[in-house]
């Protein structure tokens, strides 16, 4: 059976409701990296459907999700920074490592602080009006 828009982007944002819970619970590398790909999966999917009518709110959600991936951001370099010296350089520049990790430290905070206080209501009201107009649209033309 063919996806729908409508389908498509009800997946892409339950998953995303999804990593933002367990990035909540707790910002480790795996949950930060699921909420990156699932920000940016939905971000995707929302910029299609703007060619279908519906682009005022999806552009209110895009601009939520480009915050989100901004803040994120920079906690998800330091630790895949962290992962690619660990592998090349193990036991060298200890300073630099001393360094990176209390970065990380501070990053892991302030994204545990932001997302903490995060809240998706409004978004999460403007997909369903989203994803009903999708299903409308998509009704009429089948």
């Amino acid at each position: 059976m063919r996806k729908t828009p409508s389908s498509v982007l009800c997946q892409a944002w339950d998953s995303f409701e999804e990593a933002v819970q367990q990035s909540q619970d707790r910002p480790s590398e795996k949950t930060v990296h699921q909420l990156r790909i699932s920000t940016r999966r939905l971000e995707a999917t929302l910029t299609v459907v703007q060619g279908l009518g519906v682009a005022h709110k999806a552009k209110k959600i895009l601009n939520k999700l480009q915050d989100i991936r901004d803040t994120v951001g920079d906690l998800r370099d330091t630790q895949v920074s962290k992962t690619l010296w660990n592998e090349g350089h193990p036991t060298e520049a200890k300073g630099f490592q001393v360094k990176l990790k209390r970065k990380r430290k501070k990053l892991k905070r302030k994204v545990g602080t932001y997302l903490g206080g995060l809240s998706l209501d409004r978004e999460h009201t403007y997909v369903k009006n989203i994803i009903s107009l999708l299903k409308d649209r998509e009704t009429k033309m089948a």
